[in-house]
């Protein structure tokens, strides 16, 4: 595998084999954008014009879908000629840009794609495919700030700066929406007189099965912030169980396409 790009360290190739047949594609990761600069399936180029969101080339449709996760959908024909999805490409951009992931996504099973040697993209699989359980603490303390900032009256704060900019958003916009909100909700209202009954007939469920059950109360009060603090703490602890799970299973995947490769090159 050549180097990474020298004029663009952002810019990573990424190939690999799957289902018999051989990937490369060459990324701009940007924090605003993930951009396909070169797409090649069994040496055959499938990059679509600036213009459009498919190509088909050799008798295989690609078609590009997506801003910052991009999703490329392989179409290839039946036997009797008909086009059908047959494998999804999945590639995005970590959350500052230049780098990222890509996979191929068959059925259920996940290929990824290895960086070139020396990208970026590279360096953080390493990182943190080494440290699984680091970056998903990472995750769960994440997930914490972010439930626990409201609680900490920042949100309060933020409200009282931000209020004079939405007042002359409200004295200036509302002249203008205000009739076609009325015209949205005189158009959907019969859809949400629908809905309404859809939620009564599941109440009226949820009551006949369960509502022989009495009522549990506790012997002692518990304060709102202990059932506060248990929800950021289960959702924290899910947080850092998917992303480390997620991690790990990565972790294998690299290691068997590196195996691949390696059996391939021989």
């Amino acid at each position: 595998m050549t180097g990474p790009h020298p004029r663009f360290r952002s810019v990573t190739t990424y190939s690999g084999h799957a289902r018999r047949h051989d990937y490369a594609l060459t990324v701009r990761h940007s924090p605003w954008r993930t951009k396909i600069l070169a797409l090649t399936i069994d040496g055959v180029e499938h990059l679509p014009e600036a213009d459009s969101t498919k190509v088909e080339a050799d008798g295989v449709e690609a078609r590009v879908h997506g801003w910052l996760t991009v999703r490329i959908v392989v179409r290839r024909p039946t036997v009797e000629g008909k086009m059908v999805d047959r494998e999804k490409i999945h590639v995005t951009t970590a959350a500052l840009g230049g780098a990222g992931e890509a996979e191929v996504h068959a059925g259920g099973d996940i290929v990824p794609l290895l960086p070139e040697v020396g990208s970026r993209s590279e360096a953080r699989d390493l990182k943190r495919t080494a440290h699984p359980t680091a970056f998903a603490l990472i995750a769960g303390l994440t997930t914490i700030l972010r439930l626990a900032i409201p609680l900490l009256g920042l949100g309060a704060l933020l409200s009282f700066l931000t209020e004079p900019v939405k007042a002359w958003l409200s004295r200036h916009l509302t002249p203008i929406l205000e009739p076609i909100f009325n015209w949205l909700g005189q158009l959907l209202h019969p859809l949400g007189q629908v809905l309404l009954a859809i939620v009564r007939f599941f109440g009226e469920v949820i009551d006949f099965l369960f509502g022989w059950l009495p009522p549990l109360h506790l012997p002692f009060d518990i304060p709102d912030w202990v059932w506060t603090t248990a929800k950021i703490a289960l959702l924290a602890l899910i947080a850092f169980s998917v992303s480390r799970a997620n991690l790990t299973r990565r972790k294998r995947l690299l290691e068997e396409a590196n195996a691949g490769a390696g059996d391939d090159s021989q």
